[in-house]
């Protein structure tokens, strides 16, 4: 997956696999994401939606395909992320395959971003 220009995580009961590209994105070394679950870099409000999308779509079940998390990475540095996962079989086991993309511009909290629009 480091051949690969897109930023790819492969999750099953845990991240497997994940590419330099996605572990940036987190502020993570890639070596240090295996056995650890994606909610778990993401913004705590965020954290629930994330497991369950993983599990629903491990199960075959219905989930969204695309969505924005918020990450921090180990400096406190928080990243706005698009991500898209994908039902795939990585080593014979149910597993998503996720791709990120980089949210460009600053992150605005809700409720100054609906003060502002008024």
């Amino acid at each position: 997956v480091d051949a690969v220009r897109e930023a790819v995580l492969v999750h099953g009961e845990a991240i497997v696999l994940a590419n330099a590209r996605f572990a940036a994105l987190l502020g993570r070394d890639a070596a240090t994401l295996a056995g650890r679950r994606l909610e778990e870099f993401v913004a705590p409000e965020y954290a629930e939606f994330v497991a369950a999308n993983v599990r629903r779509r491990r199960a075959g079940e219905p989930a969204p395909e695309r969505f924005e998390v918020e990450v921090a990475d180990a400096h406190g540095q928080v990243t706005r992320l698009e991500l898209t996962g994908r039902a795939a079989e990585y080593r014979g086991e149910r597993a998503v395959l996720y791709t990120a993309v980089e949210m460009l511009g600053p992150v605005v909290e809700p409720a100054r971003s609906r003060a502002q629009s008024t």
